[in-house]
Order: C-alpha cells, then sequence, then structure tokens
C-alpha cells in the first residue's frame, strides 16, 4: 500500500545524467506531481507511489549514485502533511 510520503523531484530526473534513474528506478512508482517547494520555479517533484519500505529502499540506492544537490529528494510525515523536507 503506498502511503505517498516520500516523492523526487522532477527536473532533476528530466537531467541527462539522471535519466536511467528516472527510467529504471523511479518510473515503475512514479505517481502524481507535487509542489513541494512552492518558492521555488523548479519545486515539482513525483510521489513515489509504492509502500515506505521501498521508497526508501529508492532514495537510499539514489544517495549511492547521486549527490543531494544533483537529485533533490524528499519525505514529509503523514500522506497528508502539507510541508516536505529535503532528505
Amino acid at each position: 500500500m503506498s502511503s505517498g510520503c516520500y516523492a523526487v523531484n522532477l527536473g532533476d530526473l528530466s537531467e541527462v545524467n539522471n535519466r536511467i534513474v528516472g527510467t529504471y528506478l523511479v518510473g515503475p512508482v512514479m505517481g502524481n506531481s507535487v509542489d513541494v517547494d512552492p518558492k521555488k520555479v523548479d519545486g515539482i517533484a513525483v510521489i513515489l507511489d509504492c509502500d515506505d519500505e521501498r521508497a526508501q529502499a529508492i532514495v537510499d540506492v539514489i544517495r549511492i549514485k547521486r549527490k543531494r544537490h544533483e537529485l533533490r529528494c524528499y519525505v514529509r510525515k503523514t500522506p497528508t502533511a502539507k510541508t516536505w523536507k529535503k532528505i
């Protein structure tokens, strides 16, 4: 069951260096888009539509390959929370 508590920045996924990550790692669980940072032009992210354990594993693999500024990932405490934290 999906909690919708994890998301990955959509603009970062479209970068040439991140296309493989976006296609094979995030693509199969890509959910709706959400504005995680309304103050930024590129604050749109896609929710990882999977359980928290799988979403955390995806973020962990992303962190092995990409730094925080290269591919931004976010988490929120509950599926209804409005604020997102960069991880």
